[in-house]
């Protein structure tokens, strides 16, 4: 007995540039990086490039796997990674690279951060002696446009309907203050 089987393969993931990831990647979307294409938050990118490592791995004070950070680059510009350590022996500096799986986070800015489901493998090497001047072209006013932090500062200020001055001192041993 015979039955008919069409097997199509999956088609290639789509490759995010840098330069797309900056300007509309949120955290929390898992992206893939090497081209140009936009997706929905929460897709799977794909992104291609070279890494310029900051300096050694390092095991942060929340974790017991070790991170090494570095300068990811292609030819539309450069963001800062953190490569967990399953994946730092995998990546050579100076080569290039396509990952599958990474994650936009905020910490000072965007970054790329691999994570236990990222694949890592060869791609073709890019031109990137622009890419930090394009990087430089990319970046708004403001760091990041959402919130991510909030500091909260309480001090006490005038009660008196036009002035709202802050009022300076040791105001919390008193029970009344006055402006001066």
């Amino acid at each position: 007995m015979s039955v008919p089987f069409k097997y199509v393969p999956p088609a290639a993931l789509p490759v995010t540039s840098i330069a797309d990831v900056i300007k509309s990647k949120k955290q929390g979307d898992t992206i893939t990086v090497c081209g140009t294409v936009t997706k929905k938050q929460g897709d799977t990118i794909t992104v291609c490039g070279t890494v310029k490592w900051n300096g050694d791995s390092k095991t942060p004070s929340n974790s017991s796997r070790k991170v090494r950070d570095g300068k990811w680059m292609d030819s539309s510009g450069v963001i800062d990674i953190s490569i967990r350590e399953d994946h730092v022996l995998q990546i050579k500096e100076g080569k290039f690279f396509q990952i599958t799986n990474c994650k936009v986070k905020h910490f000072y800015g965007k970054k790329l951060s691999t994570s236990h489901e990222t694949t890592i493998q060869p791609a073709e090497q890019q031109d990137i002696t622009d890419a930090a001047l394009k990087t430089a072209a990319l970046k708004p006013c403001i760091c990041c446009p959402e919130i991510q932090n909030v500091v909260i500062n309480m001090h006490a200020i005038c009660n008196t309907k036009a002035c709202k001055t802050r009022i300076t001192g040791n105001t919390e041993s008193k029970n009344i203050v006055h402006c001066t």
